[in-house]
């Protein structure tokens, strides 16, 4: 069963909306990027031409606003609705807001080369401490076969001349050098495309609600009782919980 996202404004989407192959500006960006090297090409891109949100202290930005109906040039709109937490649409990336924090770029990334027929995948899971295995976090990033081995596309590096790809036995390995320059590695538990969405993880489709909640008051109070909880908290410590995970993950990967 594809699962439904709960972090829009009130649409209802599944999963697999959010990859985008039939969008024409989707499509006229991944044939812009065809020719020698189309995966690299990819990853460089989603690496040199976007950027990670973040407020004005710094801190990761997920908040949206959706307004609709102006009632006046001082009177505000007639519908109003802000989230502290949303994911975008690929095309609203590629034609607007050309950032996004994790499972946006991974999903424009994934749109993109599955338009020219990449066994991609919008992969969720866990980033976890290599030395306590503690759970510091969720996160989402793109998984592809390349050059004969299965590759993990980070879509957070946005650093010019930093390699954002590595081979996903490294980045689920622990033991491996590219964790030992983080302090991190990557537990899988979920991916999805455009056709299907595959929860093997012991999460499953849960994973997808579990991306935009602060991961150490899920694991003391439950997942209920943390969405009951103010947006302005949770908010604060998501943000707290993500800026820790993308300083480990640039140091994962200035190294690579």
């Amino acid at each position: 069963m594809i699962p439904e996202t709960p972090w829009r404004f009130g649409e209802r989407y599944l999963v697999t909306d959010f990859v985008q192959v039939n969008n024409i500006a989707i499509i006229d960006m991944a044939n812009s990027l065809q020719g020698d090297g189309f995966i690299s090409n990819v990853a460089a891109w989603i690496r040199d031409k976007f950027y990670y949100p973040l407020d004005g202290s710094g801190n990761p930005s997920a908040q949206g606003q959706l307004l609709r109906h102006q009632k006046g040039l001082f009177s505000g709109y007639h519908a109003k609705k802000c989230v502290y937490y949303a994911w975008s649409l690929p095309n609203e990336i590629l034609d607007f807001t050309r950032c996004g924090i994790c499972i946006d770029t991974a999903n424009l990334a994934t749109s993109v080369l599955r338009v020219k027929g990449i066994d991609a995948w919008v992969t969720l899971g866990d980033v976890r401490d290599i030395k306590s295995d503690t759970l510091l976090g969720r996160h989402a990033w793109v998984t592809l076969p390349y050059e004969g081995e299965n590759y993990v596309l980070e879509t957070t590096i946005h650093e010019a001349g930093v390699k954002n790809m590595a081979k996903t036995k490294d980045v689920y390995d622990k033991n491996s050098e590219w964790a030992k320059r983080g302090g991190i590695y990557f537990v899988y538990q979920a991916k999805y495309n455009e056709k299907e969405f595959k929860g093997e993880g012991p999460l499953g489709s849960e994973i997808v609600e579990l991306l935009g909640l602060p991961t150490h008051r899920v694991l003391l109070m439950g997942k209920v009782r943390t969405q009951r909880e103010k947006e302005g908290r949770l908010l604060k410590e998501w943000r707290a919980e993500e800026r820790i995970i993308t300083n480990l993950l640039r140091e994962a990967y200035r190294g690579a």
